[in-house]
């Protein structure tokens, strides 16, 4: 008996060659630094964040055009190179074209760029972070200088994009006002019927305050866009936060205070000549570019700017009765094999200091971060995973079995030997 198991067990041995390739086969989903050091908890899987990159199996974008209408976005910066197509400028405050050169489509502040990277910045290159739809194009619109917007610029840049074929349009600015002369409502109605998805931030005025359009106003942009407020690292309605019955959905948007690693805060790209190019952030511009990332996944999947809004409010979660904006429910488990759980390996790699912008609180601070690694694991890796740890504890059960037989083997002999020759000596 002992033989046959001893057998057995050496045969899973052998078999521990091949199941040692299954754990070298594992791969990260990305290997962007702050991904895969677990510093992208809104989109890599953590269960208080939007788990975009566990339906990159479904899509990533391609063939999405995505405008962010702000303040423009630096070119430069390597994580946008190749991802940027230039737009228009509207920026003297009365709707007019000011231009499309690269130059004037850029500016001192680093908002738009930080949007710009969040919804899309380039994944799995080995730098910095991943987007939320890493092969979407983003179209720079530009409509507004030194951190004002013009509702004119604004509205002119929404039926710009539109015309321009953008699937979606990313509006992290806090459009809601009470001037019943805005131009926006209108030019949101025009860019809904050629088909556009739009998402707005619903601004950071606190969780006393909510959104100051009219409710006739405000029921007819919801209609057929998506107004978005913020929640932070704990799934919590961030402080921050404007809070309205009419906020269709509420997603990541990093909390309104800071420790010495940036947790609860959203990392992203920032200017490429400061901050070594990343930033700590916060607010609901922050969480609007989450659900513009979103619906250009699942534009991308091809369902109609409408159908792609619906879709994210019918599979948000809901959490004490807040819609928490959430990938895999919008978009449906992955029809492969890369359904994917979070797994964490702790590392300890510095990362360079960068800057922290609390836009709630209109802060900025040094901040140095320590990071721990993660990777994302399919169902069927894991198990050859699992199937591996099994075989080489088979392996080592087959080892100490060996062992013992050849010494049982062992003592057998010795005495046999000894009992002849004692026998021998009585002859």
């Amino acid at each position: 008996m002992l033989r046959k198991l001893s057998t057995i067990c050496l045969t899973c041995g052998l078999l521990l060659s091949s199941g040692l390739s299954a754990i070298a086969a594992i791969k990260p989903l990305a290997n962007d630094p702050f991904f895969a050091q677990k510093k992208q908890w809104a989109i890599d899987g953590n269960p208080n964040g939007m788990r975009a990159a566990l339906e990159w199996c479904n899509s990533r974008g391609a063939g999405i055009l995505v405008a962010v209408v702000g303040d423009g976005i630096d070119f430069n910066h390597p994580e946008l190179v190749g991802k940027l197509i230039p737009g228009a400028a509207f920026i003297d405050g009365n709707g007019t074209y000011s231009g499309n050169s690269k130059g004037i489509l850029q500016s001192k502040d680093s908002h738009g760029t930080e949007m710009a990277g969040i919804i899309a910045a380039k994944t799995d290159n080995g730098i910095g972070i991943a987007g939320v739809a890493p092969d979407a194009k983003i179209l720079v619109v530009r409509v507004g200088r030194n951190n004002s917007f013009a509702d004119p610029d604004i509205a002119a840049g929404i039926r710009f994009a539109a015309d321009k074929g953008a699937d979606v349009i990313n509006l992290s600015l806090s459009l809601v006002q009470a001037d019943s002369n805005s131009q926006i409502p209108a030019a949101l109605d025009y860019a809904a019927a050629h088909n556009v998805a739009i998402a707005i931030s619903a601004g950071n005025f606190g969780n006393e305050n909510a959104p100051s359009y009219t409710n006739v106003q405000l029921e007819d942009i919801t209609n057929h866009v998506l107004l978005v407020g913020a929640l932070d690292s704990k799934s919590s309605i961030a402080k921050y936060s404007a809070v309205s019955p009419y906020i269709q959905v509420y997603s990541p948007g990093g909390d309104d205070t800071s420790d010495a690693t940036g947790d609860g805060l959203v990392v992203s790209t920032s200017l490429s000549t400061i901050d070594n190019g990343y930033v700590y952030t916060n607010g609901t511009s922050i969480a609007t570019a989450m659900v513009s990332g979103t619906l250009a996944l699942l534009r991308g999947m091809g369902y109609s700017a409408n159908q792609a809004r619906e879709k994210i409010i019918s599979g948000a979660i809901l959490k004490n009765g807040i819609p928490h904006l959430d990938a895999v429910g919008a978009m449906g488990a992955c029809q492969t094999s890369e359904n994917s759980i979070l797994q964490g390996i702790p590392v300890g790699t510095p990362i360079k200091p960068i800057t922290t912008i609390n836009r709630a609180l209109s802060q900025r601070t040094i901040q140095t971060t320590y990071q721990t690694s993660a990777i994302l694991v399919s169902k069927d890796q894991l198990l050859k995973v699992l199937l591996v740890i099994m075989l080489a504890a088979l392996a080592i059960l087959g080892i100490k079995v060996y062992h013992f037989q050849s010494q049982q083997i062992k003592i057998k002999r010795d005495m046999k030997n000894y009992l002849k020759e004692r026998f021998s000596e009585e002859l």
